[in-house]
């Protein structure tokens, strides 16, 4: 039995980042969401633990992107 995520799942990562959502082969697909201790939210779709399609990303609750990402940048 190997020790990836599949499935629906919760994940903190070293640096207190937490992602809830969909994980394939251990890795954060279809859609999320995950939180920072830097005070940034992001909603959206994921693919091969990148940010990528739709999404919605926020910056200590007070600036908000809602468009396209693409590995894991904002495009437009």
């Amino acid at each position: 039995m190997n020790d990836v995520f599949h499935g629906m799942g919760r994940k903190i990562g070293i640096e207190g980042e937490v992602y809830e959502g969909h994980f394939v082969n251990g890795k954060k697909e279809v859609k999320g969401i995950e939180t920072s201790t830097k005070g940034i939210l992001y909603i959206g779709e994921f693919k091969e633990d990148k940010m990528q399609g739709k999404g919605e990303y926020t910056i200590d609750g007070k600036y908000t992107y809602t468009g396209d990402f693409n590995n894991d940048d904002i495009e437009g």
